[in-house]
């Protein structure tokens, strides 16, 4: 907390004093300084951990998978349902380590690192910049690498032997990928290599296919757009978007060689192993009391659901263990309202970050940083022609990621990636930090009486932040007194 108010002041200081007199860093060495941080942060606060496996049971049980992969009983972990992605690259580095004699976690926890730090501090700046046009700062790239650290540790996807954070790394890959195709030349390998990843972020736990799929439509249509003739339009989907769904197809080909030949077998031995669809069916019903668990985080109850659904099932309910789509679709249909309230409700706690519980500073930086979002959001997109170009598909890939936590239980392990764009949108972007510069010059200029001599007029955007944070702090509260007996579990955190 204390790193992120210096960093803020630093970054305040450095537009109103140093923004002019720093010279054009060199793209090589902005990226490689803003990476070199990710990973200190990553190191100073992982040093203590011994284990990737010692407060998840997912963690847990696939790491049976792991170390037992090479020998003739190979454990049949649940988790295997979720693809290639559950087991490597685990299984390599976990072998590059027995055959090196070093600690089973060593290249593990060196992979994990330099996810986190391609992701916070490349991945998410790079993708406003191609968003915006507009260079990140270094500054700005600190900021925001120890925003991402501050508002998702407490989640363990950092420190947990699980499949969230590469997958990000992976999604984030896909987008700049995809923007690269859209902002600069289209040759043939950043389609190869958008296959690859899209492939990878479909053959993943299902979180991220329909945004693969999103971003595979968007890589179609600027594809398509880049020709007028259609003829060279033909040429240009056969010779370029050919091979990138062909590595698509290669990827999940292999996804599903691994269910046939390892997964099914294990299935056959015994091995309780859901497939996605059942753990779908599963998940439909399985967290129908709650908003959120998971994690270190508080169990959020949902009493609307529950009702929804003790009101459709009587007392069958109980007997019930799995929901089809289709029956979902028609329950829904039968108590819309109170669906989308419970959806709307649980966005609303995808986008509040509180460290687990009620805590008040986490939760009020997150939502400012959430207006700020919005404000640019609304700045940038002043007409219909700009909220539904080409980009609409990026911004919808982002929501895409969460409805599977909206139909079945938000864990905030899931939430990294909306978190993630809100956070660098506000923090890399340069309007809100253009804003501040004119301030602070406007009060150096005309002198502190004269600037708050013309404060007297009301400032909207600042009226209406203090209603956006005084609404969204009173809707959390009362979100957590949904705990009931829980009485700890309203008391505001000042932490």
């Amino acid at each position: 907390m204390l790193i992120i108010i210096v960093l803020f002041i630093c970054g305040i200081l450095l537009e109103k004093y140093g923004s002019h007199k720093i010279p054009h860093m060199n793209r090589h060495f902005l990226i490689s300084a803003s990476f070199f941080f990710a990973v200190v942060v990553y190191v100073i606060f992982t040093l203590h951990g011994d284990s990737m496996i010692s407060s998840s049971r997912d963690a847990a049980d696939i790491w049976k998978t792991i170390t037992s992969f090479h020998t003739k009983n190979i454990y049949g972990s649940y988790v295997l349902y979720k693809g290639i992605n559950s087991v490597y690259p685990y299984i390599w580095l976990y072998d590059f380590s027995v055959i090196l004699n070093v600690n089973e976690w060593t290249f593990i926890k060196i992979f994990y690192c330099g996810a986190f730090a391609y992701t916070a501090a490349i991945g998410f700046p790079n993708m406003i910049e191609l968003l915006t046009n507009q260079e990140t700062k270094l500054y700005r790239r600190f900021l925001f690498v120890v925003a991402m650290w501050y508002f998702g540790y407490y989640s363990c996807a950092y420190t947990q032997l699980m499949v969230d954070l590469p997958c990000l790394m992976y999604y984030v890959l896909l987008i700049n990928a995809a923007l690269k195709l859209f902002r600069k030349k289209k040759g043939i390998l950043r389609y190869v290599w958008a296959g690859l990843l899209s492939g990878l972020c479909m053959s993943a736990s299902g979180q991220y296919t329909m945004p693969a799929i999103c971003i595979a439509i968007f890589i179609f249509w600027i594809t398509y757009k880049s020709e007028q003739d259609w003829k060279k339009r033909f040429q240009m989907l056969l010779v370029r978007f050919a091979p990138f769904l062909l590595c698509i197809g290669l990827v999940v080909g292999i996804d599903f060689y691994f269910e046939s030949c390892i997964v099914n077998p294990l299935r056959q031995e015994g091995a309780w192993i859901p497939t996605g669809d059942d753990w779908l069916q599963a998940g439909l019903i399985r967290f129908n009391e709650t908003y959120r668990q998971g994690g270190n985080a508080s169990s959020l109850p949902s009493y609307r659901n529950a009702a929804i659904l003790h009101d459709y099932y009587g007392e069958n309910l109980v007997n019930i263990s799995a929901v089809t789509v289709e029956e979902y679709v028609h329950i829904f249909l039968k108590y819309p309202m109170d669906f989308i309230l419970n959806f709307l409700n649980s966005f609303f706690l995808i986008l509040s970050p509180d460290h687990g519980s009620f805590n008040f500073i986490p939760l009020s930086i997150f939502y400012t940083l959430l207006f700020c979002s919005i404000y640019i959001g609304l700045t940038k997109c002043k007409t219909w022609e700009k909220i539904f170009s080409p980009l609409f598909f990026i911004g919808f890939s982002f929501l895409w990621a969460t409805v599977p936590m909206l139909v079945m239980n938000i864990e905030p392990r899931t939430c990294l990636q909306i978190q993630g764009l809100i956070m660098s949108l506000a923090l890399c972007d340069g309007t809100i930090w253009e804003n501040i510069h004119s301030v602070l010059m406007n009060i150096q200029k005309n002198g502190r009486k004269e600037f708050l001599r013309k404060m007297n007029r009301i400032s909207y955007p600042v009226l209406f932040y203090i209603i956006f944070l005084c609404i969204c702090l009173m809707h959390i509260a009362t979100l957590y007194e949904a705990l009931g007996t829980d009485t700890q579990g309203i008391l505001i955190n000042l932490k």
